[in-house]
């Protein structure tokens, strides 16, 4: 009864070697035998003894610490049908476990393959974006390099940026290539030095505009002289103006008779307007230009922004008071209300703004033009309400300034 319960309990599809509890198969027997304890234990010594005797059964038992914990059916003796069954169900559990893989590997496929078309395509468009910004940069920097030589000695060579663009791009592409101009316009302002940006009133309106700076020569007696020098030069070492010059000696000293002066040869004159230092004046250096820059006969407005007043590779302590403090003491004679220091401009931009237009043009004829901290100076009037606009803390400023 033991070993046809064992037998029936066991399925074809089931693996070898299957293990039954040996406790389990004892309450099953004692409940269908019902012997007492001492015949029933006696009976199951006797089974484990043929079990032993008889291996052909099929039936081991497991022992762990001489004790019978479970009977193992080694027998895996089955019929025809039995074995195509246990062949049809593991190919069918091997197709149903390579069809999961095979489903997993087509999803990857599927999203990874138009990803990666993208990818390539987003690389090429970028590519060929780069190639058409720097293409249309070489043609800015050659319109702005024509244009400054067809005006060569002339004071306005700028050109307004609107202006470049609406030549260089037609206007049926405009719109879609507006990013395109605007990478353009980023480039040149953060990458090319040769090209100065600035703000210029053109017929009566204000516009952003593009000026070319040739190639500084190296000596300063060139036909086209720096307008910046990293060097401070001494004024005693300008030239000394007793010197006198006749025509008939083709520009050369004589002793004022008309006789040429035969003189040891002298030093090279330096170039006179270079930005110069006193211990008086730490900060400003002097005017760039044997006289003041002109300006309108009647200031426009009372407010004027400044530009080139401060470097930002050469910042130190307490600067923007020290700034303000150097421009009201150069426009000591001039009452100014309200002074503001853009930090994030890039161009060393100040705000000023004076009592009257009576002011500003003092401002601006003190300011305008002149070396200061190895800087040209550069001021140009701005619209009243343009200043309140950007400063409201300025429209109550009555007193001036003082230090």
């Amino acid at each position: 009864m033991l070993l046809k319960t064992i037998k029936e309990e066991k399925s074809c599809l089931e693996p070898a070697n299957q293990l039954h509890s040996f406790s389990d198969l004892k309450k099953a027997l004692a409940l269908e035998t019902g012997p007492t304890s001492s015949e029933y234990e006696a009976l199951l010594q006797n089974i484990l003894i043929l079990f032993k005797l008889n291996p052909s059964w099929g039936i081991e038992p497991v022992y762990e610490e001489s004790v019978v914990t479970h009977l193992a059916v080694v027998d895996q003796s089955a019929g025809i049908l039995c074995r195509l069954q246990y062949v049809i169900y593991a190919a069918i559990g091997f197709l149903l476990k390579a069809g999961n893989y095979i489903l997993l590997l087509a999803i990857f496929v599927a999203v990874a393959w138009p990803t990666l078309k993208l990818w390539r395509r987003y690389k090429e468009r970028k590519e060929v974006e780069k190639k058409d910004m720097f293409s249309l940069v070489e043609r800015v920097l050659s319109m702005l390099q024509e244009h400054h030589q067809s005006r060569e000695g002339q004071t306005s060579t700028y050109i307004a940026i609107y202006h470049i663009r609406d030549q260089l791009i037609a206007p049926m592409d405009r719109e879609t290539k507006s990013a395109l101009w605007n990478k353009a316009v980023e480039y040149i302002r953060k990458h090319e030095s040769r090209v100065r940006e600035e703000v210029q009133l053109i017929r009566g309106e204000e516009f952003r505009v593009w000026q070319w700076l040739p190639d500084l020569p190296l000596s300063p007696t060139s036909k086209v002289y720096p307008q910046r020098t990293p060097t401070a030069m001494p004024r005693s070492t300008l030239a000394s103006p007793s010197r006198t010059f006749s025509p008939a000696t083709n520009g050369r000293p004589d002793d004022g008779r008309g006789n040429m002066k035969v003189e040891a040869p002298l030093a090279k004159e330096p170039w006179p307007y270079v930005p110069t230092s006193s211990p008086g004046s730490p900060g400003w250096q002097g005017s760039a230009f044997n006289r003041h820059a002109s300006g309108p006969v009647e200031p426009p407005t009372s407010c004027l922004k400044v530009r080139y007043m401060f470097d930002h590779n050469h910042l130190e302590h307490g600067w923007i008071n020290s700034l303000k403090r150097d421009i009201i003491a150069r426009c000591s004679d001039a009452r100014i209300l309200h002074i503001a220091v853009d930090q994030e401009s890039r161009e060393g931009v100040v705000y000023i703004k004076t009592k009257s237009t009576e002011d500003a043009g003092l401002v601006f004829k003190y300011m305008n033009g002149q070396w200061y901290k190895n800087q040209l100076v550069t001021a140009k009037y701005l619209r009243v309400d343009r200043y309140h606009q950007r400063f409201p803390d300025s429209i109550p400023a009555e007193h001036p300034l003082k230090n």
